[in-house]
């Protein structure tokens, strides 16, 4: 009884930590999104575009949030065996991480992308 409990907890912890990792990258991603975002419209684009922070700051806030559960979900779809990368057979757990700092810099486009994937499973909405 203890060996095999003693690994399910392991397990559960090794999931947890991967979860939290994934979760890390995805808004490590997010936050340099964040700051190149930031850079390009208030520097760069200052004399085209007047950058109004109250109009801007809702973004700014959320979108670390977002780019966590992003990274979430696709640590939780690479490990389920969910999404894999064609013709590659990736080993280790660095390139999943690698891959949710991507999610987490694109995380509006992958909440726009699962919000079709969800549709094409589910169907549309009918009021």
């Amino acid at each position: 009884m203890g060996s095999s409990s003693k690994s399910r907890q392991w397990g559960a912890e090794t999931l947890i930590w991967l979860l939290i990792v994934g979760g890390v990258c995805g808004a490590t991603g997010a936050l340099a999104r964040i700051i190149s975002n930031f850079l390009i419209v208030a520097c760069y684009r200052a004399e085209k575009h007047q950058f109004d922070p109250k109009t801007w700051w809702p973004y700014y806030v959320l979108l670390v949030p977002l780019g966590f559960l992003m990274g979430l979900f696709v640590t939780v779809l690479v490990k389920s065996n969910l999404l894999f990368v064609e013709n590659q057979s990736p080993s280790g757990n660095l390139w999943w991480a690698g891959l949710s700092i991507i999610v987490g810099f694109v995380a509006l486009d992958v909440a726009e992308r699962l919000k079709s994937l969800g549709k094409s499973f589910f169907g549309e909405r009918k009021d």
